[in-house]
């Protein structure tokens, strides 16, 4: 994984590149594959991202404080 500022570190924004790889043990069709890299993924990452930018008003109108983890 790279992390790396846009500009400058003391600015907001960043760019980062993730690179994964795993063997299923099994043959997936390139259409599954397909999907998962054009439109399952990229989909994935918009609503965590959103979820992210919303997760402090979240907490305030739950009264959460906080993740915690689980025992």
């Amino acid at each position: 994984m790279v992390i790396r500022p846009y500009t400058e570190l003391h600015q907001p924004g960043i760019e980062f590149g993730l690179t994964y790889f795993d063997d299923p043990g099994v043959n997936i069709p390139s259409a599954i594959t397909a999907w998962v890299a054009m439109s399952g993924l990229p989909d994935f990452l918009i609503r965590m991202r959103q979820a992210s930018k919303n997760y402090q008003n979240y907490k305030s109108a739950n009264n959460v404080e906080g993740i915690e983890r689980s025992q």
